[in-house]
């Protein structure tokens, strides 16, 4: 699928005209989709910035501009097809605007992250105003597909002030234990509170719902949950679910 849609990417013009009436159709023709629309007193502005954008990620990302744009007020939409998610860009006078949309855009709700990103997800999260990460552990393939389709719901949800990742235990097989969990043999979640520094561990979540989830932040987010101390058991904090 990916090598489809960068061979679909690599026939169309590098940044794509449309107008109101196919920019929907455009929007859902690849993962990740940007629309800019740029009005005529602005397009001195703002238009090589975005043509330099669209030439330098073409190979990843798909590009249009919505011609004709009576508007008075430029932007850049991007759609994250993957995630259903969408952002805009209304700032376009400042130099890192475009960068930026760009990497918020594109990055998943739910990070798988290389050993860099996992040293500094704490850093990220927290410059991006988030105070929670939600580590789910997985031990297979299937589980990070079945995670990601029964949790990204969630992650939305609580976007703003979380970040889900997905660890994979057979790459990091201590990772399970520092994040307070007995485990590394099966599934587990563990959630982080970055104010506190304290570890909330779900323990076995082979069979987590994304209610039970999103009921046990609630409970770390409203202060209700007790944290893990180091001695007793994984899952205490959310027993009373």
């Amino acid at each position: 699928m990916r090598i489809l849609a960068f061979l679909r990417r690599c026939l169309r013009h590098v940044i794509t005209t449309v107008t109101q009436d196919s920019a929907s159709a455009f929007f859902r023709s690849d993962d990740i989709v940007f629309i800019a629309q740029i009005a005529a007193s602005e397009r001195v502005l703002y238009e090589g910035h975005y043509n330099n954008l669209a030439a330098h990620y073409h190979d990843r990302f798909s590009f249009a501009a919505l011609q004709p744009f009576g508007g008075r007020q430029s932007s850049i939409v991007c759609r994250n097809n993957v995630d259903n998610t969408e952002h805009v860009s209304r700032t376009l006078w400042l130099v890192e605007a475009l960068e930026d949309l760009v990497q918020t855009c594109t990055r998943p709700l739910i990070l798988e992250p290389s050993r860099k990103e996992i040293s500094e997800l704490g850093q990220v999260a927290t410059q991006a105003g988030k105070s929670i990460l939600v580590h789910y552990f997985a031990t297979s393939e299937e589980d990070k597909i079945h995670h990601r389709r029964e949790m990204s719901s969630l992650a939305k949800k609580y976007a703003e002030v979380s970040q889900f990742t997905i660890i994979d235990v057979k790459e990091y097989p201590t990772m399970p234990f520092s994040a307070g969990l007995k485990n590394n043999l099966r599934p587990g979640i563990s959630v982080e509170d970055l104010r506190s520094g304290e570890l909330f561990p779900y323990g076995d979540a082979e069979d987590v719902s994304a209610e039970l989830l999103g009921a046990f932040l609630d409970n770390i987010i409203g202060t209700k949950a007790k944290p893990f101390d180091g001695l007793g058991d994984e899952g205490t904090a959310h027993d009373e679910l």
